[in-house]
């Protein structure tokens, strides 16, 4: 069963946001505010009628990377779909190969992918401000492009960090000699507890699966850990 829209906004997701900011280096207000307008675009896209194909462009790309995240957490994500909209909202990356397709496309005609792209947009816009208002066509695609241009997302994205595996001095040649149950403690003995996950599942800290086994990570310690 489709939710409201103010049931929907009320919805929270912490490790969702602190993921973001452990990928982007955004204030925690800048932060939730996306993730605010990343369940308004899902709320578009689940109220789109047939014919209507919602799509992310670079004005809104920044509510693009913060849906990312939220995908991230399946299991929630999956549910979250479920439990608001009464059905699952698929997200389509566009590759390269679609990218340079588009662009012999606009080649051989550029005046008839002009207006088809032009049409599109118009039909993306007008849903958007049936669906959601005047005010939100404007703050995705006039503010957002001033606010959060591609240049600073660039800047604003940190490296991932990388942990160290201790190096097992052990050839596969003979790791593939031993018996199974002689292999698996050396490895666990030279290598440790190097996953991310609390909660057994090969998730990660956030994951709802982990929630009470670990303390919440806020984003000053995330700031503090680098």
């Amino acid at each position: 069963m489709m939710r409201t829209l103010d049931e929907v906004l009320q919805y929270h997701h912490e490790g969702v946001i602190l993921r973001f900011l452990e990928e982007y280096e955004f204030s925690r207000s800048d932060a939730d505010e996306i993730f605010m307008d990343t369940k308004r675009w899902l709320w578009v896209c689940a109220n789109a009628p047939d014919g209507v194909n919602p799509y992310v462009d670079q004005s809104t790309v920044i509510i693009d990377k913060m849906w990312h995240h939220f995908v991230l957490f399946t299991r929630d994500y999956r549910e979250f779909c479920d439990t608001y909209f009464g059905k699952f909202l698929d997200h389509f990356p566009f590759t390269d190969v679609e990218y340079a397709e588009q662009k012999d496309i606009e080649a051989a005609d550029p005046d008839d992918f002009m207006a088809k792209k032009q049409k599109a947009f118009t039909t993306n816009l007008r849903h958007v401000g049936q669906t959601l208002g005047k005010d939100f066509v404007v703050k995705w695609y006039l503010e957002y492009p001033k606010r959060y241009p591609a240049k600073r997302i660039a800047d604003a994205l940190r490296l991932p960090p990388v942990r160290q595996v201790p190096r097992i001095d052990l050839t596969a040649q003979e790791a593939l000699a031993m018996d199974l149950p002689d292999l698996i403690p050396i490895i666990v003995d030279r290598t440790g507890p190097v996953a991310d996950g609390y909660g057994g599942a090969r998730c990660g800290a956030y994951c709802s699966c982990s929630r009470g086994k670990q303390p919440p990570v806020t984003a000053s310690q995330l700031a503090d850990l680098r």
